[in-house]
């Protein structure tokens, strides 16, 4: 039964996203999920996807700067040396404004939700719009895993 809950809940966020003006007909035939995956995966999206690491300048974002690279294959964190790129998908169950707001304080103010800044190996990104909402579509669709002491300020 709580299983409903969580689909009925993904359900009304994706129709939700739809009604503030996302666009579900990508030009390349997939839908908002499928945007976001091409986005998250591969650093492409409806619009040039811009791209600014620490100290440089603003470039178009390369495949190996997709947040796939450090965040993982579905979102589940990753950890090299002393970077940790914490889960994304424990956020799920925030509102879609709060994962609005969470999404482009993290890609262009580089600041985590609890307002400290991200550690400099985190590039900061620029998104159209609507390539914002496919993003938060397809984390929103990702396999959920409670992690234990993480969450969306905190890891």
């Amino acid at each position: 039964m709580a299983g409903q809950g969580v689909t009925r809940r993904r359900a009304l966020y994706l129709a939700m996203a739809l009604i503030t003006g996302a666009r579900a007909d990508a030009t390349d035939g997939g839908d908002l999920i499928d945007t976001g995956r091409n986005i998250y995966e591969l650093n492409r999206g409806e619009a040039p996807i811009m791209v600014r690491l620490e100290g440089g300048t603003w470039q178009d974002a390369a495949p190996a700067q997709a947040c796939r690279a450090c965040h993982g294959d579905s979102g589940e964190g990753a950890s090299e040396g002393t970077i940790n790129a914490p889960p994304l998908a424990s956020l799920a169950l925030q509102t879609p404004q709060e994962w609005r707001t969470w999404l482009d304080n993290a890609l262009l103010r580089h600041h985590a939700a609890n307002g400290r800044p991200l550690h400099a190996a985190m590039p900061r990104y620029r998104l159209s719009s609507q390539d914002s909402t496919a993003l938060i579509a397809y984390l929103r669709a990702l396999p959920q895993s409670a992690t234990p002491g993480v969450g969306h300020d905190r890891v």
